[in-house]
């Protein structure tokens, strides 16, 4: 998911000194870099808003990226291969640990796997963000051993992830909203390089 801005509407002087002059170039990728580093402040703001509780900092997994070849950028949701080192642990209090003998209540040990996925914070939670925008067409628990360990139980399945589609509208809202500062910053680095 990424929406790209190509901010290259500009007048024909303004035009040929970014295709002739380098620093004119680096003032353009410079206002375009301020762009989009508000463009994604908002849109984590908007994320936030769409989640709601998000005590794993989900919302924050947007990245930014100023094109080398091309005058334009880009925000998208992170696509991280690998999480990073940083882990967080949430405890959550549940009733069944003030009151063992109560009747009732989920007693199932959580796995290992499990437990890794609920330390991911911030950035490495991309994954759910993109599911919460894109949807999943099915989400299933995997495959358990039974206690004894002789067979696999069958996946569970947890049903379907509706797709929430906030993540592109939020953008363009973000980088209307934030265009004219990129003009005005454009027009103030411009007249650094022209005096």
């Amino acid at each position: 998911m990424s929406i790209e801005v190509n901010v290259y509407k500009a007048e024909e002087e303004i035009e040929s000194l970014l295709t002739s002059n380098p620093r004119a170039v680096k003032a353009f990728d410079k206002a375009i870099r301020k762009l989009l580093q508000r463009t994604a402040r908002d849109v984590r703001k908007a994320n936030a808003a769409v989640i709601g509780n998000d005590p794993r900092k989900t919302a924050r997994a947007v990245k930014t990226a100023v094109y080398k070849r091309i005058l334009g950028g880009a925000v998208s949701i992170l696509d991280k291969k690998r999480a990073s080192g940083t882990r967080a642990r949430l405890v959550r209090a549940r009733k069944l640990d003030s009151n063992p003998h109560q009747r009732g209540g989920n007693r199932m040990q959580r796995s290992q796997r499990t437990e890794g996925l609920e330390t991911y914070f911030g950035s490495d939670r991309a994954f759910v963000l993109r599911f919460l925008n894109s949807g999943a067409d099915r989400t299933n628990a995997g495959a358990m051993r039974s206690r004894s360990g002789s067979h696999l139980k069958a996946p569970a399945n947890r049903g379907i992830i509706a797709a929430r589609n906030f993540f592109d509208a939020a953008t363009i809202r973000a980088m209307e909203a934030n265009m004219a500062q990129f003009e005005e910053d454009f027009r103030n680095e411009l007249k650094d390089i022209l005096e």
